[in-house]
């Protein structure tokens, strides 16, 4: 199935150029961004963007020495210059602007409208973050489904290299969204096959390039296959409950899902029209579609506030013109068109409401090549800008600690990176984002093979959660094989350092299970002092999580004194475990565990209860 044989303008690829030049991300790199006061929290997501470049510098390992969700070519989400050349940064924005020039030229050469169609391509273009961040990811993803409906309409060499191009660079990018678009680049071959727009042995060597390639690309990358795999999926399920937040933004919530909305309305006529054209085959493009945005919306409605709410109206018009709902050149495209076009309209109608002004929009797309230029040109020679000021640690400490070994709980990383200690982390490097329980395992066995001569540590979680509970065995561990030789006072908070004595792992024995009913209380009997706490979902809450938020989950601690703690959990926290002896609450508490509550029992907290099975499995166990 070829395009139709039809007089182009010159003027469609000058335009398609033009706009394309464009697409490049601006600022061409960044710095950290460092605070010294303020909530602990701004100090997260700076940290793991350093320890991406750092992992990289240092030739960590993924999936073995560092498990997250983006991978060894993270960097170019959050372009961190840290350790990256700035032609890596320049290459790969031509790779963008080579792949934006594709996507528009086609859409524009499919249309019959061409006017109607330069202004959809402007719309998405001004919707589009020109710094993308980390949700670089969803470009990559359309331009995977651009290559992949190209190689089926056309199945040139160039556009099977180019497909299987983009589902490498993206798993190595961010490895979830990568092993979904490997799958969908699997399926693509697939197609080939079945149509007979390649034979079996083509076929087999499509396949054969693709998995030759993502092997290679690993070895080149220092990358752990199994481990980067199941760690990064590991992570992404346990995220999915437990970050889960309501802001209560039920109007920007209402108003930007209706573009999810309406784009199914579009997906769905689309298809019942491929159905009565005969052209079935085509629908699994449509799948590829809905399954894009259907992600979108999830990572947007999860978190809950505006900076992820936003990815809606931002990414979800450029799914639109990746070829397929404008292929067909007949009365019916100006339907499909004018459906696009309209919601390219809305979302920069939400875009200019709740993001800036269309002049500040179209000022950071369109104004900022000489700035551009001049970044290319400074970041050639500047080394990266340490904030030691910002990440204060007294000199005698430093001193103390010298090059010996040292991790920090639980995520500010940038403490031990500007300081350039012997940063050995833990694979899951920050404790909040060890949401399951094969993360805490991963994270407690390393201690135990190679545990860190010293640590910062400020006992500290996020969301309401139980700083303990974020990494169970791995606390019990260090309360066991570690003490306080000093403290200090840094960006509003008193943070210990602790010294290993000892590197005795922990006697974990099963004492005994019960089944029972999700309010009943889990007490502290007999020698057990930790459980783990099967929660299981009925079907209908099965198809909540899936669909919408998880259904919170709280866990209640009640001491001998009376004394009641609320926080939040999930089912795979709860799996993880759950220490019942002492009640910790604060940094004193951790070092000298005898002074905490002592703990009479906890219990589940669950507003909806429709969504769970009655009852839950027990383990009690006694560790020491």
């Amino acid at each position: 199935m070829q395009y139709k044989e039809i007089h182009i303008s010159p003027w469609v690829y000058v335009v398609s150029f033009l706009l394309a030049l464009n697409m490049y991300t601006f600022p061409f790199c960044t710095t950290p961004w460092l605070v010294s006061e303020g909530p602990s929290w701004l100090g997260l997501d700076v940290s793991w963007q350093m320890v991406l470049n750092y992992a990289n510098i240092q030739n960590w390992t993924w999936g073995k020495d560092i498990i997250y969700t983006y991978g060894p070519l993270g960097f170019l989400s959050k372009r961190l210059g840290w350790g990256v050349s700035p032609w890596v940064f320049l290459i790969f924005d031509a790779f963008l602007i080579v792949n934006f020039f594709y996507i528009f030229k086609d859409f524009l050469k499919a249309a019959n409208n061409k006017l109607l169609a330069f202004f959809v391509l402007l719309g998405i273009i001004l919707t589009l973050n020109p710094y993308h961040g980390t949700d670089l990811s969803w470009v990559l993803y359309c331009f995977s489904a651009y290559w992949g409906f190209k190689a089926y309409v056309n199945p040139t060499w160039r556009s099977i290299f180019m497909m299987c191009l983009v589902s490498i660079i993206t798993f190595y990018v961010k490895m979830n969204t990568g092993l979904i678009i490997l799958l969908i680049c699997c399926g693509n071959i697939g197609i080939l096959f079945i149509t007979g727009k390649a034979t079996l042995k083509k076929s087999l060597a499509i396949l054969l390039m693709l998995a030759g390639g993502v092997f290679v690309t690993a070895l080149l990358l220092n990358v752990s296959l199994p481990g980067y795999i199941v760690g990064s999926i590991e992570i992404v399920k346990g995220y999915k409950e437990v970050m889960a937040l309501n802001h209560n933004k039920l109007d920007l919530e209402h108003n930007l899902f209706y573009i999810f909305r309406i784009v199914v309305y579009l997906l769905i006529v689309y298809a019942v029209y491929l159905v009565l054209k005969g052209k079935i085959v085509q629908i699994y493009y449509l799948g590829v579609v809905f399954v894009y945005i259907y992600l979108l919306r999830t990572q947007s409605y999860h978190r809950g506030d505006i900076q992820h709410l936003v990815k809606m109206c931002s990414y979800a018009p450029l799914i639109l013109i990746f070829g397929n709902l404008i292929y067909h050149r007949d009365s019916m495209q100006k339907l499909f068109l004018g459906a696009i076009c309209f919601i390219t309209a809305v979302s920069l109608f939400y875009k200019v409401e709740y993001v800036q002004g269309i002049n500040e929009i179209y000022k950071s797309r369109f104004l900022t090549k000489k700035d551009y230029v001049r970044q290319i040109n400074e970041s050639r020679g500047k080394q990266y800008s340490y904030q030691k000021d910002k990440r204060y640690i007294p000199g005698h400490i430093i001193q103390q600690i010298g090059n010996s070994t040292i991790d920090i709980f639980p995520w500010d990383c940038a403490y031990l990176l500007e300081h350039e200690m012997n940063y050995q982390p833990r694979p899951v490097f920050q404790s909040f984002s060890a949401y399951t329980p094969y993360l805490q395992k991963i994270n407690y066995e390393s201690y135990v093979k190679n545990a860190p001569k010293y640590l910062i540590y400020d006992y500290e979680s996020i969301d309401g959660r139980y700083p303990f509970s974020d990494e169970t065995l791995l606390n019990t561990f260090i309360v066991k094989n570690y003490r306080a030789v000093d403290s200090f006072f840094s960006n509003g908070r008193t943070r210990m350092v602790m010294k290993r004595h000892n590197t005795s792992p922990l006697s974990i024995d099963l004492l005994r299970e019960e089944k029972i009913n999700i309010n009943s209380t889990v007490e502290k009997t007999g020698d057990a002092n930790f459980v783990r706490i099967y929660l299981d979902y009925n079907t209908r809450g099965f198809k909540s999580s899936f669909f919408n938020r998880p259904p919170q989950v709280k866990l209640k601690f009640t001491t001998t004194g009376g004394e009641e703690m609320l926080y939040k959990t999930s089912t795979e926290l709860l799996k993880a475990g759950v220490m019942i002896d002492k009640l910790i609450t604060s940094n004193s508490e951790y070092i000298n565990i005898a002074t905490a509550s002592d703990i009479r029992y906890v219990q589940l907290v669950i507003e909806e209860q429709k969504y769970f099975e009655p009852d839950m499995t027990v383990k009690y166990y006694n560790v020491k």
